[in-house]
């Protein structure tokens, strides 16, 4: 299940399979964050496996969802063959333009153009925050004056003008933790009130 928007670019680009648990003040601190004009670069750093990617998800969805906002979501530890995205699309154009300006500066400008003024999100699942990378987003950032990135790594880089956002490991939850964010995060989807 996807949905269009203006740029062509779908979203969400793989749907989760299950519930987000034990995140929800997380979630809601980042989405907060990602709906204000002053955050427009915030990075997820946490251990590897700690969940960076799935909180991401669930905040670009709900970004999305809410504001229908045009999410362009890049896994940089991927390559256009390992991603499932169809080659010669909308989509897998705009990933291939990011992709080349993180790694080489270039397609800077097709990507300004195409975002604009428009409120976009762009996701870097798994971004290595080198010297060289940073300039670049920055530009972007300056030429896009309604784009945010969120970007996801295990190395806690702090980028100039951003916001690093921590995240710890859970705790080892207990039968009925689990048992009750279950039902939380599934009435939520539906719409029907917990109790």
């Amino acid at each position: 299940m996807s949905s269009r928007t203006s740029t062509g670019w779908a979203w969400p680009h793989h749907p989760p399979l299950r519930p987000l648990i034990g995140r929800r003040p997380e979630l809601e601190a980042l989405t907060a964050r990602l709906r204000t004009d002053h955050e427009r670069l915030l990075t997820l750093v946490g251990l590897p496996g700690v969940g960076k990617t799935r909180l991401a998800q669930e905040a670009a969805s709900a970004i999305h969802a809410r504001d229908r906002v045009p999410v362009l979501w890049v896994s940089l530890d991927e390559t256009p063959e390992t991603t499932g995205a169809t080659p010669n699309t909308p989509q897998s154009t705009v990933t291939g333009w990011v992709r080349a300006l993180v790694r080489d500066g270039e397609e800077f400008e097709e990507l300004a153009a195409l975002i604009g003024s428009k409120p976009t999100l762009i996701v870097l699942d798994g971004h290595d925050a080198s010297p060289s990378v940073t300039p670049r987003l920055l530009s972007l950032l300056r030429a896009c004056e309604r784009l945010k990135i969120l970007t996801t790594t295990d190395r806690p880089v702090q980028l100039p003008g951003g916001r690093l956002l921590p995240l710890a490991p859970l705790p080892v939850p207990t039968a009925a933790d689990l048992a009750a964010e279950a039902v939380d995060g599934s009435s939520s989807r539906t719409g029907t009130p917990s109790s």
